[in-house]
């Protein structure tokens, strides 16, 4: 529940488009999704998801049943755990009226890169996808490998 709280406040605290030297609205949500992974109790499930991600997640855990499923990390970092040199740095692109690519330089442990498709809804920004190191699209990734409906 924290997270999506983190969401909604650092979107609401930056003008839409961003200003120079102020960062856009989706740039300060993903800093808060950043900001809020390595906090106890930290839950990615929780965070808000685009419908189509979120129906695909949803399935992925009910297959999973409380046990690990096809997601066996949080997708924003494919780690479990932060290390103490985890830091991250992110800047975010206009790619339409009411979506932002988020591109994150992270270091835990190892430096990566990841890029997470934003999307505005009537309550926030959503996460619409997550592309990594591990799963280019998570979208692709549970598509491929959950079974038809």
């Amino acid at each position: 529940m924290v997270p999506t709280i983190l969401i909604a406040a650092a979107a609401l605290a930056a003008p839409a488009g961003g200003t120079s030297g102020r960062l856009s609205d989706a740039q300060s949500a993903g800093a808060a999704l950043y900001r809020a992974l390595p906090t106890d109790g930290f839950d990615f499930r929780r965070l808000r998801f685009a419908p189509p991600l979120r129906e695909l997640m949803r399935r992925e855990a009910a297959l999973a049943n409380g046990e690990e499923g096809l997601i066996d990390a949080v997708p924003l970092c494919d780690c479990q755990d932060v290390a103490e040199d985890y830091a991250f740095t992110l800047h975010a692109r206009k790619v339409g009226a009411k979506a932002e690519e988020v591109t994150v330089r992270l270091v835990n442990d190892t430096p990566s890169s990841f890029r997470i498709d934003m999307v505005r809804l009537p309550a926030g920004w959503a996460i619409a996808d997550i592309h990594g190191p591990r799963h280019p699209s998570l979208v692709a990734y549970l598509r491929r490998h959950l079974p038809a409906r």
